[in-house]
């Protein structure tokens, strides 16, 4: 036999009621936000690292194939091409340090973009070659604008606060979380 009737189930409710309630934090209150500050810090940094490791990888590849790159250069018509060969690489391996670690990578990102700037017009002339022997050489010049499209990215946003300049950490970033709110 049923001993619960209306009138206790009432008088449960009526002392729950009664109660005092816990106070949750005025964090769980709110309404919760999105905050990208710190992804768009973290994709700063990858982006950078990125960047770098292109510049640091052709670097190497330079490096291990010097006499072969050199005469790639002399077929493009370039005098002193292992000067010119031994400056890319120095270029290619500061700049890739620089973005690595975020010491003047504002400036290693301008200096490596009109640094791609004739290499990709003299190396990549696609316009050149017959249309059916273009594909590589139009990949390899697009490949470069959107490095070149990165470097400018990176040039205007900054390093970022994770990087080894403790002067450049915290006055770089273009991402203000206040205006991400959800």
């Amino acid at each position: 036999m049923c001993t619960c009737s209306s009138q206790d189930s009432s008088s449960v409710s009526r002392k729950a009621s009664d109660a005092p309630e816990e106070e949750l934090p005025q964090s769980l209150l709110d309404e919760p936000t999105i905050s990208l500050a710190n992804e768009a810090n973290w994709g700063l940094l990858v982006g950078r690292i990125l960047l770098g490791s292109i510049f640091f990888f052709c670097a190497l590849a330079k490096l291990a194939t010097f006499s072969n790159t050199a005469e790639l250069m002399h077929t493009e018509g370039i005098v002193y091409a292992d000067f010119y060969l031994c400056m890319a690489i120095i270029l290619e391996m500061l700049g890739s340090l620089a973005l690595f670690t975020g010491i003047c990578s504002r400036t290693a990102a301008i200096v490596l973009f009109f640094y791609l700037v004739p290499v990709t017009f003299m190396f990549h002339d696609f316009w050149s070659l017959p249309l059916d022997e273009n594909h590589l050489q139009l990949s390899c010049f697009l490949k470069n604008l959107a490095i070149m499209g990165g470097l400018l990215t990176a040039a205007a946003s900054g390093p970022g606060p994770f990087c080894l300049n403790p002067g450049q950490r915290h006055t770089t970033s273009v991402y203000d979380s206040t205006s991400l709110r959800g």
